[in-house]
């Protein structure tokens, strides 16, 4: 073999190797872009999630607030009754 031929030899396994890397490199940073893809979709699904859960609570703790209510004012006829009852019984 020539030198011409070995420097030729050379510059193409340089070559080679250096678009080996540059693909590597390109390689891992659509990995990373992936990655970040998947992560805003799942955080993006995980704060709908959130916010539905938010609605059904507040909806949860209306009507806890109505049955509360409502117990209230039947306690209140329930001793309103009691009273006239006794109010009875003593005539």
């Amino acid at each position: 073999m020539r030198t011409r031929d070995i420097i030729l030899l050379g510059i193409g396994t340089i070559a080679i190797l250096v678009f080996i890397g540059i693909m590597f490199d390109y390689y891992l940073k659509t990995q990373e872009t992936q990655i970040i893809k998947k992560n805003v979709y799942y955080d993006s699904l995980l704060l709908d999630e959130q916010i539905l859960l938010k609605k059904k609570d507040s909806l949860i703790q209306l009507e806890g607030n109505q049955i509360k209510n409502k117990l209230g004012n039947h306690e209140y006829r329930l001793k309103k009754i009691e009273k006239v009852i006794e109010n009875m019984e003593k005539k």
